[in-house]
């Protein structure tokens, strides 16, 4: 259930530069879970503005 926030993976992000000072390689799973996020919530939002266009 956590993994659908996407503040859970930009925290990971965070963590994993600030106290590892992990490189983009080392974070790409949650690079890519956010991003995945980010798609989702962009996709529904632009659904629903279109939706409230058109009706």
């Amino acid at each position: 259930m956590t993994f659908t926030i996407p503040v859970t993976y930009y925290f990971e992000i965070l963590r994993g530069v600030v106290l590892r000072g992990a490189d983009l390689s080392d974070l790409m799973p949650w690079v890519l879970g956010l991003t995945v996020c980010g798609v989702v919530v962009l996709t529904l939002s632009v659904s629903r503005f279109q939706k409230r266009l058109s009706g």
